[in-house]
């Protein structure tokens, strides 16, 4: 287990691209999970601040 201050989730319909930072703001990892596998890694990770956004992407 990473040991992360902050975990950024962007928001998707299928697919979320979650990120762990460190305190000085480096990523320490980054990485797709599936909307099914979501709980699944969050409950694996230690109890953090916790960001959700939705990327708007290019039409």
């Amino acid at each position: 287990m990473t040991d992360h201050s902050l975990v950024s989730i962007d928001l998707a319909k299928t697919v979320f691209q979650v990120s762990q930072f460190s305190d000085d703001n480096k990523i320490l990892s980054n990485k797709k999970v599936s909307r099914k596998k979501l709980s699944q890694k969050m409950a694996q990770l230690s109890p953090t601040i916790v960001a959700m956004g939705k990327h708007r992407g290019h039409s």
